[in-house]
């Protein structure tokens, strides 16, 4: 039978992410249930294991709800502390805390600067010419919403692969990412109009093929004699994954690419000469 919910005074969710693993996160986890069950707490509480909770520099960290407390740096000794400051004090424990609901500051003392906004450099590239380029994110969490909103405003926008084989986002029937690391866009019925990429972290225990092929480089380009736009996807070799190109007359998905995708960077104006 499942925990009865109606009977949860207080959620803990623990972040069993990457990096929080890393810091000993499964050890606290442990600790706490544990803790819980021998204090007599395990019914009037639950407890969440949730994946990245977004915060990786200050790991282990938990979520304590009512009242959104945030914890960082949770070792099994302060993870007890916290489950009695809250079950059996009903206060949170605040020397530990990194956030909590009304907080104007996060109490970090190793807060990340966040990401530099990309900026377009004239160069010449073999393969594009000259004009303006600027490094974007390759994350899966750029790139998939990337993909989603190219599916959903297509224009006359293509994805072109190092084979030569192109095909148009309009013609894109849907988009397939429940494996682990790949992406699938179905151009069509047969095998041949499946594209794939690798977008998601591979972890060094991977499969060596898929840490090759993961896309590793993302590259806005701007070309200066015609004011068309690639995006470059690149391997971690620099070996090109597959462009994506943007007329143009696709003013509106060039305005989300800047905005969305380059964290409001400036496009340099196109001037005769240049």
């Amino acid at each position: 039978m499942g925990k009865n919910l109606a009977k949860s005074k207080t959620i803990f969710f623990f972040c069993d992410g990457g990096s929080c693993r890393k810091a000993g996160s499964e050890q606290s986890i442990r600790s706490a249930r544990a803790h819980l069950r021998n204090k007599g707490l395990w019914d009037e509480t639950h407890t969440i294991k949730t994946r990245c909770n977004g915060r990786c520099e200050d790991a282990p960290t938990w979520i304590v709800q009512q009242g959104g407390y945030w914890y960082k740096k949770v070792s099994p000794d302060k993870g007890k502390k916290i489950i009695d400051a809250h079950c059996e004090y009903q206060c949170p424990l605040v020397s530990e805390l990194l956030f909590y609901d009304g907080q104007l500051h996060v109490d970090s003392e190793d807060e990340r600067r966040p990401p530099k906004q990309p900026s377009f450099k004239l160069i010449y590239d073999e393969e594009l010419g000259e004009g303006f380029k600027a490094k974007g994110f390759h994350s899966d969490q750029y790139l998939y919403p990337l993909f989603l909103f190219l599916k959903e405003n297509p224009g006359n926008t293509r994805i072109v692969l190092p084979d030569y084989r192109s095909f148009d986002f309009s013609n894109l029937q849907s988009i397939d990412y429940t494996d682990a690391y790949q992406i699938k866009f179905h151009f069509g019925d047969n095998e041949e109009d499946i594209v794939r990429l690798v977008i998601a972290l591979v972890p060094k225990t991977g499969p060596l093929n898929l840490i090759d092929q993961r896309v590793s480089a993302c590259e806005y380009f701007i070309k200066s004699s015609t004011d068309h736009k690639t995006i470059r996807l690149r391997d971690k070799n620099g070996h090109k994954l597959a462009t994506i190109e943007i007329p143009s007359s696709d003013y509106a998905i060039w305005q989300y690419c800047l905005k969305i995708q380059l964290n409001n960077a400036t496009s340099p104006k196109i001037t005769e000469g240049v």
